[in-house]
């Protein structure tokens, strides 16, 4: 959507109203009104109306940016663009569905001495019915009609959540008991480990999608068991969201979405969803239906909601002229284990030390050196776990290997190192590295020809992998990052 000024005009935009009909459904941005009947309101939108909360209505506007432009006969003109978004919006509630089935109109509040610069309105292109209001105290720019947006989140890019095509991740934390209520704590982190690949079935990424909420599928008949999800800071601030029950989810939405640069490198915010105990009694799994990322019996899927955003500029949704643009969706799944011991510090983001994968040689016709690389973030040297001694690695491999295939031999820093091949876990004794070097080679020979996809095969997001734990001891506690070598 445009609306197009001249280029002197200094307007200020502060206000919007996104009306439907009837008119006593409004949504309004902006400015704090008392949800109380008035007669003759004499602020904006000049309006009696139900509710003027945001959140009662399923549409939200977002300015994007300025454009200075030549007009017809050659002055300057500057055409001001926004983007008219559909959100998620409980169906109990009067105005969404009111507004979805008849949007009648938009309305901005705009500076009333500014009508003289005013020119038109545009839509996707289109030009549209718009009409400089200066009848009363400040003025309004009025749309007809605005044409219904598409539901963002029908239309989304839905890659498998990965290190590779978002850096939002959602990892389970812990469950407790919390009155009549079970809470599965659940952290919500931003990595700076990060390597983006475009999508590849549509155009566009999810890169630095903003982060404006989560979903989880939960088995239908334990939906209304699902009672509450609270949103807070790493520090314990309560952030403000909302959060309804569909026929097979719980979707929990920030009241304003967080991008990449709102934390810092390996921040995390934590999302703690409410599930009554009289419903589902267990704490050591939570009500979600089998996942379809992952064979675990112990994995939920959720999806993430957020939107594109410009390249090199998080903070603004990306816009291409006018046409549909897909949010993003990307799906992950987490794993409801029992959680580590208090004792001993399981978050990569606490440790300096990753695991990643390098080459796979065959040194001789009959033997396979699969080549991972212990990496060091001098960056992360001052974290709990950044200056951890490391005593050992257990790499989870494949839990049905071909037969024949076998781990003869591990090397550490070119060094043979003691290991144990047990059941699908390698567990190699790495004590007697002490020092710390930025890329550390770990080579593992096994007895015939295989690719890498033969040893690491257990799901991680989708994709195939190695989880891994390394283990040791930091100057104040005990240290067991663990992480995954995804293919």
């Amino acid at each position: 959507m445009q609306h197009r000024r001249g280029a002197a005009l200094a307007a200020l935009l502060a206000v919007l109203a996104l009306m439907g009909a009837p008119l006593q459904a409004t949504a309004v941005g902006g400015v704090a009104v008392s949800d109380v009947e008035v007669a003759a309101l004499s602020i904006f939108p000049f309006c009696a109306c139900d509710t003027y909360r945001c959140n009662d209505g399923p549409f939200r506007l977002d300015y994007l940016y300025t454009n200075a432009t030549v007009g017809e006969f050659g002055g300057a003109e500057a055409d001001l663009v926004f983007q008219l978004h559909q959100v998620p919006c409980p169906a109990t509630v009067p105005c969404c569905p009111i507004m979805l089935q008849n949007f009648g109109k938009l309305e901005i509040e705009v500076r009333i001495g500014c009508a003289q610069f005013f020119l038109g309105a545009t839509i996707n292109g289109e030009r549209r019915t718009a009409y400089y209001d200066t009848e009363n105290p400040t003025g309004k720019i009025r749309i007809t009609p605005p044409l219904q947006p598409s539901p963002g989140q029908c239309d989304c890019l839905s890659p498998i959540a990965s290190p590779k095509t978002t850096r939002w991740s959602v990892t389970f934390v812990d469950s407790r008991v919390a009155g009549t209520d079970t809470v599965f704590e659940y952290r919500v982190a931003l990595s700076n480990r990060f390597v983006c690949d475009n999508i590849t079935f549509r155009e566009g990424n999810c890169c630095d999608q903003t982060l404006d909420g989560i979903v989880f599928p939960v088995v239908p008949s334990y939906v209304s068991a699902v009672t509450a999800a609270v949103w807070t800071t790493a520090a314990g601030v309560r952030i403000q969201s909302r959060f309804w029950q569909d026929a097979a989810s719980v979707t929990t939405l920030m009241e304003f979405p967080m991008s990449t640069t709102s934390l810092p490198d390996d921040g995390y915010v934590v999302l703690s969803l409410y599930v009554s105990r009289g419903a589902w009694a267990s704490t050591a799994s939570f009500p979600c239906p089998v996942s379809q990322l992952a064979p675990d019996e112990n994995a939920c899927d959720y999806e993430l909601r957020g939107s594109q955003t410009l390249p090199g500029q998080p903070t603004k949704p990306y816009s291409d002229g006018g046409l549909n643009v897909p949010a993003c969706c990307p799906e992950g799944v987490t794993y409801l284990s029992e959680p580590c011991p208090p004792a001993c510090n399981a978050n990569t983001a606490d440790s300096a030390y990753t695991l990643s994968y390098v080459s796979t040689v065959n040194p001789t016709g009959s033997t396979t050196r699969f080549t991972f690389s212990v990496d060091f973030d001098f960056t992360q040297a001052s974290k709990p776990c950044g200056g951890m001694a490391i005593g050992f690695l257990m790499l989870t491999t494949n839990p049905s290997p071909p037969a024949g295939f076998a781990v003869v031999a591990v090397s550490f820093a070119g060094v043979a190192a003691p290991y144990i091949d047990d059941t699908n876990t390698l567990n190699v004794d790495l004590s007697s590295f002490a020092g710390v070097q930025p890329s550390t080679l770990l080579e593992v020979d096994v007895s015939g020809v295989y690719p890498i996809s033969t040893l690491c095969t257990l799901p991680w997001f989708g994709a195939a992998s190695c989880p891994y734990t390394l283990a040791g001891v930091s100057t104040s506690s005990s240290c067991c990052p663990a992480g995954a070598v995804i293919l």
